[in-house]
């Protein structure tokens, strides 16, 4: 497949487009588009490689369509999810249009409703109560369907290989020459923190049995997240399932940035889920905030064999010490 830049609009020769031609084998009948958008491009094999296009005037009545081309296995996730799962659930989800598979090559596309609407913004009190109640209803309602049960396993042990994978990475890499002094000192400090989350993973376990297991969306933050307005309030569309899975739904309650309200969240769930207390529910949060930081560390670290290691490990320098600061607020550090 051809690389186009993020951002790009192309104009010319559109019929030879990979998302047009994959479009015009699902909807035939639909409009070739005016115009076909780059909204982004991530080839890292670590997080795995996703292409996604607005194909403009494509979908009914003139309408954008939303292109997402990735690897087979996350777009099955994905494809489970909006056929599947969201069409049961009582919450607003953007419409989906199909899925299609590359001939002979291990990709696969998904068709959507573009998420117009307003940016998720973490300091607007509004959306956060908006993403807090839908959120109690995605998870409390998904508990009862089978499908969801078939996802990747989201249990605390799949954060748990995070710790393991990244720890592997960072020691067959820390004779990289492009490292700096400061740089094998941020991954050994790295390592330090795991040893101390580790010798509390008990802890981690407990917690999260406090909730049910459930759809889990896995990247519940503000990118992925657009909202609208009607007559009744905010409407909350959410998009890029591919690290969604069945387990303890703690990683969507993460507060790496302030997301959804907590206390909104829990008067959602408390119905469904009498015995889970707010004050619990605020704990959890922070353990969903260590398990994106988890995640975030260990795609990062599949970098690290890189000659142009800055950039990653200015990533990490952050994320070791919001981990720091999450280990703290936990109360580990002694």
């Amino acid at each position: 497949m051809p690389k186009y830049v993020s951002g790009r609009v192309i104009s010319s020769n559109l019929h030879e487009h990979p998302a047009v031609q994959a479009w015009s084998r699902l909807r035939s009948a639909h409009a070739e588009p005016s115009a076909v958008q780059v909204l982004k491009e991530r080839l890292q094999p670590a997080m795995g490689k996703v292409t996604v296009y607005r194909l403009a005037g494509a979908g009914p009545g003139g309408s954008a369509v939303v292109a997402k081309c990735c690897m087979a296995d996350t777009a099955q996730v994905e494809r489970t999810i909006y056929e599947r799962i969201l069409p049961r659930l009582p919450i607003s989800h953007l419409r989906y249009y199909g899925f299609v598979e590359e001939p002979g090559d291990d990709i696969c596309w998904l068709f959507l409703e573009d998420a117009s609407g307003e940016a998720f913004s973490p300091h607007t009190a509004e959306h956060r109560s908006a993403a807090g109640r839908w959120l109690g209803r995605m998870h409390t309602a998904a508990q009862g369907i089978e499908a969801a049960a078939t996802l990747p396993d989201r249990s605390p042990n799949h954060y748990r290989q995070h710790i393991r994978s990244a720890r592997r990475k960072i020691h067959d890499n820390l004779a990289n020459p492009a490292l700096s002094a400061r740089d094998r000192d941020v991954l050994l400090g790295i390592i330090m923190l795991y040893m101390q989350i580790e010798s509390n993973w008990q802890q981690v376990e407990v917690l999260c049995r406090t909730m049910p297991n459930t759809l889990v969306h896995g990247d519940f933050t503000g990118k992925n997240i657009r909202l609208q307005k009607d007559r009744q309030g905010l409407i909350v569309l959410t998009f890029d399932w591919e690290w969604a899975g069945w387990g303890t739904p703690v990683a969507d309650l993460a507060q790496t940035r302030p997301g959804a309200d907590i206390h909104l969240y829990w008067e959602s769930v408390r119905g469904k889920w009498p015995t889970v207390e707010l004050e619990t529910l605020e704990r959890l949060a922070v353990i969903g905030t260590l398990f994106r930081l988890l995640a975030s560390v260990d795609w990062a670290a599949g970098r690290l064999a890189s000659w142009w290691v800055w950039r990653t490990m200015e990533r990490l320098s952050s994320y070791k010490a919001r981990l720091s600061r999450v280990v703290g607020t936990l109360g580990w550090n002694t």
